[in-house]
């Protein structure tokens, strides 16, 4: 008899410690925009005993974010609507009645999400029982439970819990979740969360019922001692219930926002739902993309290119938005957008996301035009010159009008009507870019892509003797480039021995031409010197350099940059990045233009930029007494302290604290010159950069002790600043300092370092 009692206990641990995931889905296997019905979560292995707003075009499939794979729940909270029936959706979602269940799901807030107007709330889903107590309605004990989270004024994440013996009759209570800090929990819009409820429902009618709580698997809220029911009603059901109220309209978004649900899973154990099997949430969102240009200009779209966001983990792709609203993403830092209206201004800002679907700032906006049809070609148009049967030069700027298109210009013997009349021609051609004819066809030294409304100066250099002839051209605001060195003219030209006309055509689109001339001889004419030469960007090793293009009567081929008389190096174009500087020293520098001919420029304007100070401060692990000594163009903590493994600052007044949210922090920014008290998880090196800070010690006189810092560059004496008149004593960890005292540690303020000063 001992011995079946044995096995029979063995056979009950070993049953209890299987897995038992009940239902899961990540909405991987629908279409992207599938509105999704009652119908489809029995799809997705799920049991809906009804709906709202499943089945009222509030709910669909959606691959712009996801917490994993490609796919999401899109929930729609139309603007000025609340509660169940207009706003948000409702489905419980049943399971087969047990003392206890897990569930876990993903939530994802849009940027521009309201809360909600004068009162700000909404529900979000959790485990339910029985009749589903809600509404304001008296728990009797017999009509069931209700254990959903709601956000609250701010975002503040709340259990609002419906049970037998409410404290706040005769809605439900509102039981505050707590960070790992143990401040107030508040859902931030842009980025994702992981959302574990458990709940026991109670035994009989003892108050022994538990709901537990982790946001991003960190604990979150345990409240026990919960009596549920008094008929034995067990937990069936995850109840989706999401909305805004509430029961009026002051509940209601002032705007159109979207809450986005993933991996939906509930389960009879923690390892199920993957508590303690994730790892550390990332919450960072990237940098912003910046820089972002539209080039390829058409009637119907345009490319679009930006500089790359960073990430503490890794950037996943981008969102394009027009107009505000979100259009495209893209796996890389370029995007192809089409199907717009032409002749129409567009709005386009570009967001980053990493892998948690932490979305990073705006970019700055761009406007982008798209361009007009291309309308009527124009026929053949000819234009006589002086005859040429030497070696001439000519430029002329020609102005493409769409793209692609399929025009060309050149020099013909007597009219041209056909393209075989033509000797020298440029064509700029239907696969967007410029071509010069050689012999019997079309090619270049430089692949150049056109843009529409551009205006590219061509240079050509003809010998009819020899009926060959070079092609430089300078696209707009750019520098000089080379298509063509040595080309025979057109086959059917190779005998011409004079030219004495231009001509333009063009089969789709049209040509605009301006400016144009002809001339001989060697170019002796220097470009223009630089104007407006500006630094930005600046550091403590380098900057950003730009000036306004310098025109020459062929063409600019590049800039020679000077520092200090010495020239430092070259560009193409009028930008360029100095780099390998040194720290807080000052630059003379101006900037030459050159042409093809070697005709160089006078000098710019002299520019006198100074590159930044940089100060470092060593951090040990605990707490850390330091001031700055630099004025920073952005001095907020979570700035200058990025990614540093701090967990508070505190000044006299005030303190910041790591992963609180902000509007609990009363210290936000660091003054130079004045003292903070650094607590570090661990130790590390903080390295600022700015211009030198020029106060004084700041210290008030009243009486009592008061936290200082070293605003010098340089080590300074205390005594230079402090007496038996104005203080008592001076200390920090390193030791302390008395006017006219024997025995002090400490002699002098040193850069870096904060003091305690007693007056």
């Amino acid at each position: 008899m001992l011995k079946k009692s044995i096995v029979l206990i063995v056979l009950g641990l070993s049953f209890q410690g299987i897995a038992q995931i009940v239902c899961k889905t990540s909405f991987e296997s629908w279409n992207d925009e599938y509105e999704y019905l009652q119908s489809s979560w029995t799809t997705d292995g799920f049991s809906a005993k009804w709906v709202n707003g499943f089945n009222q075009s509030r709910c669909f499939i959606d691959n712009a974010v996801a917490k994993t794979g490609t796919k999401s729940l899109r929930v729609k909270f139309p603007a000025n609507t609340y509660g169940p029936t207009n706003n948000g959706a409702q489905a419980p979602l049943m399971v087969t009645p047990r003392n206890e269940y897990y569930i876990s799901y993903s939530v994802y807030f849009d940027p521009n999400f309201d809360w909600g107007g004068s009162n700000e709330g909404g529900k979000l889903p959790g485990l339910a029982g029985g009749g589903l107590c809600s509404g304001c309605q008296t728990c009797t004990g017999s009509n069931g439970f209700t254990a959903r989270l709601m956000w609250r004024t701010g975002g503040q994440v709340v259990l609002y819990l419906y049970h037998l013996n409410k404290v706040n009759p005769p809605c439900g209570d509102n039981i505050p979740l707590k960070d790992a800090s143990g401040q107030n929990l508040y859902f931030q819009k842009g980025r994702w969360y992981t959302v574990t409820e458990r709940v026991k429902v109670n035994s009989g009618s003892n108050k022994d019922g538990e709901v537990e709580l982790w946001v991003d698997g960190v604990p979150a809220l345990l409240k026990t001692g919960i009596a549920f029911v008094t008929n034995g009603d067990k937990v069936d059901n995850l109840y989706f219930s999401t909305f805004h109220g509430g029961g009026d309209a002051t509940w209601a978004p002032s705007n159109d926002c979207y809450i986005w649900f993933d991996d939906i899973i509930i389960g009879q154990t923690a390892a199920d739902v993957g508590l303690g099997n994730s790892n550390p949430e990332d919450t960072q969102a990237p940098t912003a993309p910046s820089n972002v240009t539209a080039s390829v200009i058409t009637d119907k779209g345009f490319t679009l290119n930006w500089a790359a966001s960073t990430d503490n983990v890794g950037v996943t792709g981008y969102n394009i938005y027009i107009n505000g609203t979100l259009y495209a993403t893209s796996a890389t830092n370029t995007a192809t957008i089409t199907d717009l209206a032409s002749a129409t201004q567009y709005t386009v800002t570009i967001r980053a996301k990493d892998a948690a679907n932490n979305l990073s700032s705006e970019s700055s906006p761009i406007q982008v035009t798209t361009l007009d049809n291309c309308g009527t070609p124009i026929p053949w148009t000819n234009t006589t010159v002086a005859t040429q049967t030497g070696t001439f030069t000519a430029v002329v700027d020609i102005t493409p009008t769409g793209s692609p298109m399929d025009g060309v210009f050149g020099f013909s013997n007597g009219n041209a009507s056909a393209y075989s009349n033509l000797a020298c021609i440029v064509q700029f051609a239907t696969d967007g870019k410029i071509y010069v004819r050689n012999g019997s066809s079309y090619t270049a030294l430089t692949s150049v892509t056109y843009i529409p409304q551009k205006t590219y100066h061509v240079r050509f250099v003809v010998n009819v003797a020899t009926r060959q002839y070079d092609v430089y051209i300078t696209p707009q605001g750019q520098s000089e480039i080379q298509l063509a060195n040595k080309y025979a003219f057109r086959t059917e030209q190779a005998g011409v021995t004079q030219l004495n006309n231009r001509a333009v055509y063009t089969q789709s689109c049209k040509l605009l031409i301006s400016n144009f001339s002809v001339g001989s001889g060697a170019d002796t004419q220097p470009p223009t010197a630089p104007q407006n030469v500006v630094a930005s960007q600046i550091t403590h090793n380098s900057l950003l350099l730009q000036w306004t293009v310098s025109t020459d009567n062929v063409g600019v081929t590049g800039y020679d940059v000077y520092i200090n008389n010495v020239l430092f190096t070259n560009s193409t174009t009028n930008t360029i990045t100095l780099q390998n500087l040194l720290s807080a020293t000052m630059y003379q520098i101006y900037v030459k233009a050159k042409d093809a001919a070697g005709n160089v420029s006078s000098a710019s304007s002299n520019l006198e930029v100074q590159t930044l100070f940089q100060q470092t401060i060593s951090l040990k692990k605990g707490w850390n007494l330091i001031s700055t000594n630099l004025q920073l163009q952005d001095s907020t903590i979570e700035t200058i302290f990025a990614g540093l493994d701090v967990l508070m600052v505190k000044d006299a007044n005030g303190f910041w604290k790591k992963g609180q949210n902000t509007a609990l922090n009363s210290l936000k920014t660091i003054t130079p010159g004045k003292g903070y008290l650094v607590n570090m998880n661990n130790a590390g090196t903080l390295t600022i950069t700015g211009t030198p800070y020029t106060g004084v010690v700041q210290y008030a006189p009243t009486d009592g002790w008061q936290l200082i810092g070293s605003p010098f560059q340089n080590t300074t004496p205390f005594d230079t600043y402090f007496n038996a008149s104005n203080c008592q004593t001076i200390k920090n960890f390193d030791g302390f300092w008395q006017p006219e005292g024997t025995m002090n540690s400490i002699q002098n303020f040193e850069p870096g370092k904060g003091y305690f000063l007693k007056k």
